[in-house]
């Protein structure tokens, strides 16, 4: 289950604090100062000689900072919000503080109207201000009827919701200074649906932004930093960067957690864009066999940037 088979150092406990069970959890006490990072070990340098000095990226990259057990139930959305998390399964939502600890669950809070149109999935979801969106599916993909719902992000429950003409919708980011939403019609797909997002529940589709490749099994999507960053629970749970200003997708990693047995494989779940000591994307992934999911931290270079140095 662990890619990350790395142990957190001194240097990383900056980031990471130990709970009292031992498992190590997010520490964001340290606000904007530079905090130093534990990285995968995996990243050649030139030489031994050149080992202690900054490579560049030639690439994307993603480069894990850590990883956390949380809740077997947060296993759909992630979404970062002031002094904390908010996390979805299927049904339900959940809020802890900053360091995973609980603190409210609403495990049914979807509307009458919505359970009676067969919409029993939550998928992954964004937050931002005091509300909470949440891309929501009944399961008759062939119907073209998927849904947006928005919730309290103090009490969890829903404020309202509005049906969408599209065949799947497994995740939804919502980009607040524009008033853009994003998502995608199918579970794979080359393309996202940008909607006009200015009025709750009067949503009215924008424009469609063809990627340059198709990506399978997307699970989550956010917008940051004037990029969609998408995760995945295809073969190797990738982790992509797409280009809004043409479309241009590239594979920056993996979520991890590849190994698992039987019918208990490793899912992976949503994404956060949100930078944190030095983190700029935050993954879900469940692992039915281990009774856990796990939030993992990445750090981002793009082409050029320095590399951190393991």
């Amino acid at each position: 289950m662990d890619k990350c088979g790395w142990t957190l150092t001194l240097a990383a406990l900056a980031l990471f604090g130990a709970c009292s069970d031992g498992t190590a959890h997010v520490s964001h006490d340290a606000g904007d100062a530079a905090v130093e990072v534990n990285v995968s070990p995996d990243i050649a340098v030139d030489s031994a000689a050149d080992a202690d000095l900054p490579q560049s990226a030639t690439a994307w990259t993603a480069t894990t900072a850590g990883t956390v057990p949380v809740s077997m139930w947060y296993s759909q959305g992630i979404a970062k919000i002031e002094g904390g998390w908010v996390f979805s399964h299927a049904g339900g939502l959940f809020r802890t503080d900053d360091a995973f600890v609980e603190q409210l669950k609403h495990p049914l809070p979807l509307p009458a109207a919505l359970t009676e149109l067969n919409f029993i999935h939550i998928g992954d979801i964004d937050a931002w201000g005091d509300t909470i969106w949440a891309g929501l599916e009944q399961t008759d993909y062939g119907k073209n009827q998927q849904a947006v719902a928005w919730f309290d992000r103090k009490t969890l429950t829903v404020q309202g919701y509005q049906l969408l003409a599209q065949h799947q919708c497994s995740w939804l980011s919502v980009d607040p200074g524009p008033a853009l939403a994003y998502t995608m019609d199918q579970f794979s797909d080359d393309a996202v649906l940008i909607y006009d997002a200015k009025t709750p529940g009067q949503w009215q589709l924008k424009t469609t932004l063809k990627l340059d490749r198709k990506v399978d099994k997307v699970q989550g999507g956010d917008v940051a930093q004037g990029a969609l960053w998408l995760s995945t629970d295809d073969a190797e749970h990738g982790l992509y960067r797409v280009d809004l200003a043409g479309g241009a997708t590239v594979r920056l990693g993996s979520l991890g957690h590849l190994n698992g047995k039987a019918l208990a494989i490793p899912e992976g779940e949503g994404i956060d864009a949100t930078l944190l000591n030095g983190a700029l994307l935050h993954t879900l992934t469940g692992e039915p066999l281990k009774i856990t999911s796990w939030v993992d931290h990445f750090v981002v270079t793009a082409p050029g940037d320095k590399l951190p140095v393991p």
